[in-house]
């Protein structure tokens, strides 16, 4: 491992500062093109931040090793240290083809049957289950994929940024079961031909577009460019039809004074889209999801356990044939009490991922809830590792309050909400935990902090109407209360101003 100096190749490459098994990614980076250094962030960062070229989300054991070396295994301890190992660095014939021993003493070469999977284990936006993907494994076995309802992707299925390949699930072409290696050569990193050639290969008649001057193809229009790490431009992967008005736009790169109108979306039946941004509308609409919990495509699956984590129905997906759908399955199962020592698929996606705030925070609370004390060390782990982390601020607080400890999770929130001013939901939580001990004035000044921040936040109206009316104040409790009638159904909170 201390051979490691330098990620990428081109354009852009980044020194790595090894340290006591954990590397670190550094900034500035390097154009291969020029020489010249630059920072690849758009924003200003500052040591302990996540995103710092020092801190976790700049760690390469957890973020880049994996898809940057062959046979990478991330070794990951308890502690939160590393013991990382890999078979060899870069991405070797071995890396998508498998173990290559018996070619090498003479025989075939090893084949992969399953070839897109392996190119999707590195080339979408997932999260691993283990390290234990090899080229010809299921890619949903191995990782639990990111679905087009994330805020990175717009509801046409085009990106907003860094998205890698993910949205190719959005697009036609792959519904029609187009793969990677129709446009792409592996072995060179290179395209089978530039511009419209690559699209006429497949498409021997070509649409016109006569008020498209000479030299714009179709790939401007249908795969535009997003500028990634400050200065690679990467195609998007959704093969979109362009609408004006939506963020980015593809036609405001060549007309920036075109009218921001958004061009209206497609009006097509679910049945009828393409299997990504048919996971997206599933998210989005609830009612669809009872009837996908047996599609037969497990993407379709996950995302309807997404979109009814609650419903009972989703049981029996704790034992699906396909492990992605068990672990987001199991996920259900235990955000309603079940005990992670049955949900095993969970379990190991959990700790696998305990590098990263979000999944290790989840896991601390749940061990919290079973009684198992290293919870509590799992959720502050998940605030070092990224101090700006809500969810991960959010539940250390609850973590304490169920312990019994209802000071130290006021105290942790106050601290939440000093470096976070402009997080309502700590705020809104601040307020709730002041009351048990005795100061409802600030419970009161902080509620009042949240709905004039966020006036159709209904939890914060109906809990000052309870505060406001504890402490005899009953027509402004009454006002209160109607406001957060109007902002969501509540038969109790409305029986309660009946006889207020």
């Amino acid at each position: 491992m201390g051979a490691i100096r330098v990620i990428g190749v081109h354009p852009l490459e980044q020194a790595l500062v090894p340290g006591d098994g954990r590397i670190q990614v550094y900034d500035p980076a390097r154009d291969v093109r020029d020489g010249s250094r630059f920072s690849i962030f758009d924003d200003p960062r500052e040591r302990g931040d996540w995103g710092h070229w020092t801190g976790a989300g700049m760690t390469w054991n957890a973020r880049c090793g994996a898809c940057h070396t062959t046979g990478f295994t991330k070794g990951l301890k308890p502690d939160g240290s590393y013991a990382s190992s890999f078979v060899a660095p870069g991405v070797t014939c071995e890396a998508c083809h498998g173990d290559a021993s018996a070619h090498a003493a003479g025989g075939p070469p090893p084949g992969n049957a399953r070839m897109e999977d392996t190119c999707r284990a590195c080339h979408t936006r997932r999260s691993a289950i283990d390290d234990r993907f090899r080229p010809g494994d299921l890619f949903l076995d191995h990782f639990v994929p990111e679905t087009l309802d994330h805020p990175d992707f717009r509801e046409d299925g085009l990106g907003r940024g860094e998205v890698f390949a993910t949205n190719y699930d959005a697009s036609a072409m792959h519904a029609a079961g187009v793969g990677c290696e129709a446009c792409h050569e592996p072995h060179a990193g290179t395209l089978l031909a530039e511009g419209d050639a690559l699209c006429a290969r497949c498409h021997a008649s070509l649409p016109d577009h006569p008020e498209h001057p000479a030299g714009a193809g179709c790939p401007d229009c249908h795969m535009p460019t997003v500028r990634v790490m400050g200065r690679h431009d990467r195609r998007d992967h959704a093969f979109t039809t362009p609408r004006r008005g939506l963020v980015p736009d593809p036609c405001a790169t060549c007309h920036p004074d075109r009218p921001a109108t958004a061009d209206p979306a497609p009006s097509r039946p679910v049945d009828a889209l393409p299997q990504g941004l048919r996971a997206a509308r599933i998210a989005v609409d609830p009612e669809l999801a009872p009837a996908a919990l047996s599609d037969p495509d497990p993407l379709i699956r996950i995302a309807a356990l997404r979109a009814i984590p609650n419903d009972p129905a989703v049981a029996p997906l704790a034992r699906d044939s396909v492990r992605a759908v068990r672990v987001e399955a199991q996920r259900a199962m235990a955000a309603r009490g079940a005990g992670l020592a049955g949900l095993p698929d969970y379990a190991a996606w959990l700790d696998h991922q305990a590098d990263h705030p979000g999944p290790l925070a989840e896991r601390g609370l749940l061990r919290v809830r079973a009684g198992d004390p290293e919870g509590l060390s799992d959720l502050r782990r998940a605030v070092r590792l990224d101090p700006r982390a809500e969810p991960a601020r959010a539940s250390l607080a609850v973590a304490l309050a169920l312990l019994g400890r209802p000071r130290e999770a006021a105290e942790a929130l106050e601290e939440a909400v000093a470096l976070l001013p402009h997080a309502v939901d700590l705020r809104y939580r601040l307020a709730l935990a002041l009351v048990p001990l005795g100061r409802e004035e600030e419970a009161e000044a902080r509620l009042r902090e949240v709905v004039t921040a966020d006036p159709g936040h209904p939890r914060a109206w109906r809990n000052l109407a309870l505060l406001l009316a504890q402490r005899g104040r009953a027509e402004e409790a009454r006002t209160a209360g109607e406001r957060a009638l109007a902002l969501a159904p509540d038969p109790e909170l409305a029986a309660w101003l009946a006889t207020l």
